[in-house]
């Protein structure tokens, strides 16, 4: 027997499942952006939560200076475009898995070299789960439509 799902019923589903893994979720079909933006998001096409990021940052690195964490920051969310997307992709999984080198001045003005923590993979309780439903973005538009094989927004957010 064919199961009739439709793809509300199973999108709302799997947020389900992955609420019961410990991830907060939020619908972002009515998104607001902008200066009074929802998450922080000037346009759809950030698709870096950039204040869940720093607020992830700071918790993870407390003794770091807000110089280390701006600095992870611009290196985690640079732009890609022109990578090929395999090394782009690793690029970035370097940096989650093996966290940021920045260089910033310490307390007494001497150059310093650090690495910032993006995953706290020992103490994964201590990571920000989060999921969205509706998260709208310029890029998934273009990736269905120029990737012939990503049939659906839906499947092409993921990539990103």
């Amino acid at each position: 027997m064919v199961n009739n799902l439709s793809e509300e019923a199973l999108e709302l589903d799997t947020i389900k499942h992955f609420e019961e893994l410990g991830y907060s979720s939020m619908d972002c079909y009515s998104e607001a952006f902008g200066e009074d933006s929802t998450l922080g998001r000037q346009t759809s096409s950030d698709v870096i939560l950039i204040p869940k990021l720093r607020q992830t940052l700071e918790k993870l690195n407390p003794e770091l200076p807000i110089e280390a964490v701006n600095g992870a920051i611009y290196k985690i969310t640079k732009d890609r475009h022109v990578l090929n997307p395999v090394f782009a992709n690793k690029e970035v999984y370097q940096l989650l898995r093996n966290g940021v080198k920045v260089c910033f001045k310490d307390n007494n003005g001497i150059d310093t070299e650090d690495v910032v923590k993006v995953i706290d993979w020992n103490f994964p309780e201590n990571n920000d789960f989060f999921i969205t439903r509706q998260f709208c973005h310029f890029f998934s538009f273009l990736l269905s439509v120029y990737t012939p094989k990503y049939k659906t927004l839906e499947t092409s957010k993921a990539l990103i």
